[in-house]
């Protein structure tokens, strides 16, 4: 549908240059002037609209004649109007482009008493206009040399009233700044509301063309800005903004219109400048939406002679860089005769965005070709439709679909690529959720199956009794606790902590409680046992490590005997002091290294006294602030509460670090107390 709109839009565009312009004569008379005389004694203003003051008007080469001066029998020089005068044959050679001369019209009107207005286009580049000897309207200052003349560029609107039905009008034109001087385009007269309705037509008309170019650059380079990647649209917003800009300083010169005091000079570099630079970008932005099949060497080449011409123009003078607007017409005319084969033949082969690219390559081809003759004075129309600027806007919509469908088919691409994407992260979701929930039944049962391992009893006699308590941060332990009860007596008490936490410390943990139900032979002696399955340990975790406790409580002769593998240091309460004492006997962490010895270290107990084996999880604990619970606290917390059963101890120790660090949820370490009370 867009592209069927589109069709339908280019041709009208195309043939809007080809119908006659708002308010030119529509009742089928011409009229032309002869011998510096025009007869409009026929014309009806109200129904033949615009009259274009065309035909042969009387010249006065190097002169300013007298603008009151009427002698239509005594014209000698005459030359078709509009037209330049560089070629005009004066004293048997050309008048050449920069000269000064009296152009003169006598018009028989229809009607006397009225109101007309006569529609004055630029000139090269300065003038006067006289009605019957007085002036009505002047732009720039003309000279008889370059130094009193001042060259300007201002289309101008002249009404004036007429007593008579002959009027007779002089205009005094200087060039010294152009290569190309005289009236190049023609005067129109008729009624001033014609003349200020076709003038505003032409205004709205440019101002359309600028701000639809204008809109299409800031579109397309917010495109660029939010992907880099299409650099034709880079170079397609550039080449707007280039047109739109030269758009405000011809025709109708709206930047003239809005700022007078502008050098003329300004304008033109303006004028001229923007078209080697449009040149550019658009050879840039062909190069990069055919990157396949435009050779890019002739794109270079092409920006290269471009951007020299560019240079000249903003760097000499009008008269070195117009001369050689002729020669550089040809470059988009071989941009145009090397893209356009490309483009029939992508068309023939269907290639995606040829049929829309080269319908707006045509309309922009023969736009061109139309103005480029106008230029070169190779055709006569009145020239009011700004044809090259048309064709660009025409070829701009054109690239701008290209681009916008290219965006378009990328989001679709990208939105059905999510589509997918959700739906396979939906599907993939669903199987690792339900692998999840397996992962986690079998670690409740591994959990459940690694509480079981623990001692379901604590042991106890008539010279002591024990309490104990393990709580995993997650599902599985790697914190443990074991018992050795010996028939003489004797009671073995080992607590282990594995790096870590989860389940590779509770495969460990396994490990070492398996090591421990299976070392009771030497579990009498703490420092052999510790020793034993250091050895055993080591080179079978990877770099896992573990530090432990081992105590051998021997009833008989009330004392206890143990080692430390880098682990917490062991309190005992003793009652009659009503002290907590630490014990730290030397020993490296389990796993490090084989043949390591244990220090063993021996304390006598007596009825009352409290041992207390623990993980690091108790003393590191930290509140809001970052403090740790420490091992002074613990040492409070055990004086506090030696009259309180070792059972409720365990659970007032869980309680007090709950408050200590302000929360309810799991501690972020495995958490192990071993109490044993001596009877």
């Amino acid at each position: 549908m867009l592209k069927q709109s589109l069709k339908y839009l280019c041709i009208a565009m195309f043939l809007l240059p080809l119908i006659p312009e708002t308010g030119m004569t529509s009742s089928g008379m011409h009229y032309s002037a002869a011998k510096g005389t025009i007869d409009l004694s026929s014309w009806s203003p109200e129904k033949d609209e615009i009259v274009v003051l065309e035909g042969e008007w009387a010249f006065y080469p190097e002169q300013f004649i007298d603008p009151s001066f009427i002698a239509p029998g005594l014209y000698h020089h005459f030359i078709i109007c509009p037209n330049i005068w560089n070629n005009y044959i004066y004293n048997n050679k050309k008048f050449g482009g920069h000269n000064h001369a009296s152009y003169c019209l006598i018009i028989d009107l229809p009607e006397t008493n009225r109101y007309y207005a006569l529609k004055i286009p630029e000139m090269a580049t300065a003038y006067r206009l006289f009605i019957d000897g007085k002036e009505y309207a002047s732009n720039g200052k003309p000279g008889i040399n370059k130094i009193n003349s001042i060259p300007a560029y201002r289309p101008m609107e002249v009404p004036f009233f007429s007593q008579r039905n002959r009027i007779n009008l002089v205009l005094h034109i200087s060039n010294y700044h152009h290569v190309k001087g005289g009236m190049w385009d023609p005067i129109l007269i008729s009624t001033p509301q014609k003349i200020r309705r076709y003038a505003l037509f032409h205004q709205l008309y440019e101002i359309f063309l600028m701000g639809g170019l204008f809109l299409i650059g800031v579109n397309h380079i917010m495109l660029y800005w939010r992907r880099k990647s299409e650099s034709a649209a880079l170079y397609l917003s550039l080449f707007c903004f280039t047109i739109a800009t030269r758009t405000l300083v011809v025709g109708e010169h709206l930047l003239v219109q809005a700022f007078p005091s502008l050098p003329w000079i300004l304008y033109l570099t303006i004028e001229y400048a923007t078209f080697p630079l449009a040149i550019i970008f658009c050879a840039f932005y062909l190069g990069e939406v055919f990157k396949d099949s435009i050779n890019q060497k002739v794109i270079r080449a092409i920006s290269a002679i471009s951007l020299l011409y560019f240079l000249i123009i903003i760097t000499t003078s009008p008269d070195i860089f117009i001369p050689m607007l002729f020669y550089f017409q040809f470059a988009p005319v071989i941009v145009l005769l090397y893209v356009i084969p490309f483009m029939l033949l992508a068309m023939i082969r269907k290639i995606p965005y040829s049929v829309i690219l080269g319908t707006g390559m045509i309309f922009f081809t023969i736009s061109f070709a139309y103005e480029f003759m106008y230029v070169n004075q190779l055709i006569f129309v009145v020239h009011v439709i700004n044809a090259t600027s048309l064709g660009l806007i025409v070829l701009v919509i054109c690239q701008s679909y290209v681009l916008s469908d290219r965006f378009s088919q990328a989001l679709e691409s990208s939105e059905s690529l999510f589509r997918e994407m959700e739906k396979k992260i939906e599907s993939r979701t669903l199987e690792l959720s339900n692998t999840l929930s397996l992962m986690n039944e079998n670690l409740e049962f591994a959990g459940m199956i690694q509480q079981a391992l623990l001692p379901k009893l604590n042991p106890s006699s008539s010279r002591y009794k024990t309490a104990a308590v393990c709580v995993p941060a997650e599902i599985l332990a790697g914190d443990f606790y074991n018992f050795h009860v010996f028939r003489g007596g004797g009671l073995g008490i080992f607590v282990a902590d594995v790096t870590g936490h989860g389940i590779a410390s509770a495969l460990i943990a396994s490990m070492v409680n398996i090591l421990f139900s299976t070392g009771r032979s030497d579990a009498g002696s703490p420092a052999i046992f510790l020793k034993t399955m250091n050895d055993e340990l080591t080179g079978n975790i990877e770099n896992q490590f573990i530090t432990a406790c081992y105590a051998y409580l021997d009833d008989s002769a009330r004392s206890v005997t143990f080692v430390r593998a880098g682990h917490e240091p062991v309190l005992i309460h003793s009652r009659r002091e009503n002290r907590v004492m630490r014990y730290q006997p030397r020993g490296m962490l389990m796993g490090y290294e084989k043949g390591i010895d244990y220090e063993e270290m021996t304390i006598p107990v007596s009825p009352g006294d409290r041992v207390f084996l623990y993980t690091d999880c108790i003393i590191e604990v930290r509140n809001r602030q970052g403090d740790d619970f420490g091992i002074n606290r613990l040492e409070d917390f055990i004086l506090r509460n030696q009259t309180t059963s070792i059972e409720d101890i365990l659970k007032l120790i869980i309680g007090e670090l709950e408050v200590w660090s302000n929360r309810n949820a799991p501690f972020h370490d495995d958490l192990t107390m071993v109490i044993i009370e001596i009877l």
